[in-house]
């Protein structure tokens, strides 16, 4: 999603010419209504059955004004934290139906080779890993260690 249509529609094409076959989609999205969630959710879930990889990556920052939400959130906070997270929360059935790791073609040698599903596998497969390195880590009593992942 994109709170704004000509830089949505920008960065479309730019995805489009660099993933001729890739299936990418534009839907606006502002994460300081709950009300432009919901209905953001319902588009994304009438026209697709699962989602792969959710992103949350909003962010805004009001320096000297300070602006209510519809629903009488402080505006920064509403966009960077609860707007994300309400994001998260009713697009989890939808992430619970995501497609896996291919474990069967992990090198993509006998499908159709895609770089961003690649690039998309391989970063699941990095959160699994660390996913289990805690638990093997708790399992072992090291507790002084804490296993984690990012993505810039």
């Amino acid at each position: 999603g994109c709170r704004s249509q000509s830089r949505g529609n920008e960065a479309l094409n730019k995805l489009k010419s660099q993933f001729p076959g890739g299936n990418i989609d534009l839907i606006l999205l502002t994460l300081d209504d709950f009300s432009k969630i919901e209905a953001f959710v319902k588009e994304f879930g009438d026209k697709y059955d699962h989602l792969d990889n959710l992103i949350n990556n909003a962010g805004t920052l009001e320096i000297f004004t300070r602006y209510e939400t519809a629903q009488g959130f402080e505006s920064t906070f509403a966009t960077n934290v609860l707007g994300p997270f309400y994001l998260t929360l009713l697009l989890m059935p939808l992430l619970k139906k995501s497609n896996r790791l291919h474990w069967q073609d992990l090198h993509y040698k006998h499908c159709f080779y895609n770089g961003l599903a690649a690039y998309s596998q391989s970063k699941l497969a990095n959160l699994l890993f660390t996913h289990e390195l805690n638990n093997r880590l708790k399992k072992a009593n090291v507790h002084h260690v804490i296993a984690t992942s990012a993505h810039p």
